[in-house]
């Protein structure tokens, strides 16, 4: 969750860490709870996992093939908690 975080709401501020993960063949050799606290220690965790207002979102400048107005609406839904016991 944290590398799909950093890869969506990264900004020029995580590049060079960016950089360093694809190059690490330590990093990716790494076992999953390893690379979560490699990732824990040096990207700025609360930013990239803190709610985001559509207007303040990193990417929301992004364009693509979906119009902006319905990006915004899905950002907007909320999905169920699939935690919750049927």
């Amino acid at each position: 969750m944290l590398l799909q975080a950093l890869a969506l709401r990264g900004t020029e501020a995580d590049a060079e860490l960016v950089r360093q993960l694809a190059c690490s063949t330590r990093f990716w050799s790494a076992s999953a709870p390893e690379r979560e606290a490699t990732l824990r220690a040096e990207a700025d965790v609360p930013r990239l996992l803190r709610e985001y207002a559509w207007e303040e979102l990193p990417t929301a400048w992004l364009r693509t093939w979906a119009t902006p107005a319905t990006l915004q609406a899905l950002s907007a839904r909320k999905l169920p908690d699939s935690r919750r016991a049927s």
